[in-house]
């Protein structure tokens, strides 16, 4: 089933702002709260069951880096504990809980708020998944909170744990711009499953252009909306947090982040390119059909080609008007007096058929059409 470009809203209309009500698809099992809490000389790693949800609320206290994650956004009773611990505001924890925000940054007095949205591959179904990651830095500590157990930080919980790099030796700052980096770079992963689904489309669109080939250009066209929605709004997030002149980021992560902020516009550039692809392919399939039904009566002798697919024809389109200018014959190739294109065929005029050996001779078309008779 295609995605919803547009979800229900789990609030109720007039509600108080700061009810904290579960928005977006509901999740059954235990929600999970693990907390990592380290400096430069000592780890500490443990995992405490969802009512005993106070026993990590004496972090906030200690001198070192506390990391407080939450997997299961169904029990807002957890979110408000921890809210209430840590100081964060009702509206915050409200928009925690609510998995349908576009990313976003917001600064507060003594703390950042930051909303990201993670994706995941699924090659079985293919399609890609997304799933809202709030992240909360504070002065010694950060919260994330994730809809469901699983993600893209283990490579960060292994540095910590074995004290690689130099994540253990500088702050929590560091480490939100940690996770940051780790769920943009796995844009990347899925930006190459979906270059390979392109070319999967592309062969499909020459070998077999029916009408499950379109079914799959409109759901691959829906996922790039979706995508953009979710990586688009990234750019300004991580400009934010550059910009923002809180003392909770340094001047060392702020290099980082700028770095970041590199490959956010490369995962942007990619996702628009993949985008325009996408429209391409939907006029690639759309095109062979209109031709079936454009009338066979045209004026003129036909040059046939021997590619007559959709992306032949407007290949051997684009090699006559490159000719058409070279050779500096007026008129563009739309022009129905010099240059038509009918089911099947191209009809060319007597000038061009004239200067068709000039063509071949200066390399600008090929030499396979065959003989032309004017």
């Amino acid at each position: 089933m295609p995605k919803k470009l547009v979800h229900k809203r789990g609030k109720p209309v007039g509600a108080a702002p700061g009810t904290l009500i579960h928005v977006g698809e509901r999740k059954s099992g235990e929600v999970r709260i693990h907390y990592l809490d380290y400096d430069a000389d000592r780890f500490e790693e443990k995992e405490i069951r969802p009512e005993n949800v106070r026993d990590c609320f004496h972090l906030k206290q200690r001198s070192t880096v506390s990391w407080i994650n939450v997997d299961g956004l169904h029990q807002p009773e957890i979110i408000q504990a921890l809210g209430e611990a840590f100081g964060f505001h009702p509206l915050v924890q409200e928009d925690i809980l609510n998995t349908e925000h576009r990313p976003k940054f917001e600064p507060f007095d003594d703390y950042v708020f930051i909303v990201l949205k993670m994706l995941f591959y699924n090659p079985a179904r293919n399609e890609i998944r997304t799933e809202q990651v709030s992240l909360i830095l504070g002065d010694g500590f950060v919260l994330s909170f994730q809809e469901l157990e699983g993600d893209v930080f283990d490579g960060v919980r292994e540095r910590l744990r074995n004290a690689k790099g130099r994540i253990r030796k500088l702050g929590a700052d560091y480490l939100a711009y940690a996770l940051i980096d780790a769920i943009v770079d796995s844009y990347f992963l899925i930006l190459e499953s979906i270059g390979d689904r392109i070319e999967l489309l592309e062969e499909q669109l020459i070998s077999d252009p029916g009408q499950d080939t379109l079914h799959a250009i409109h759901n691959f066209k829906r996922e790039m909306i979706l995508l953009r929605k979710s990586v688009w709004p990234l750019r300004e997030v991580i400009s934010g947090l550059q910009r923002d002149e809180t003392e909770l980021i340094t001047e060392t992560t702020g290099v980082y982040l700028r770095d970041v902020y590199d490959h956010t516009i490369q995962v942007i550039d990619t996702v628009e390119t993949f985008r325009d692809h996408a429209r391409s392919l939907h006029v690639e399939h759309q095109q062979p059909h209109e031709r079936d039904h454009e009338s066979a009566d045209h004026h003129g002798e036909h040059l046939h080609s021997p590619d007559l697919s959709g992306r032949g024809v407007r290949h051997e389109l684009r090699l006559h008007a490159r000719a058409q200018m070279a050779l500096g014959l007026p008129g563009p190739l739309a022009d129905h007096d010099r240059y038509r294109r009918g089911p099947l065929r191209l009809v060319q005029t007597e000038e061009m058929a004239v200067n068709r050996s000039a063509l071949i001779a200066r390399g600008t078309i090929p030499s396979v059409y065959g003989d032309v008779h004017v």
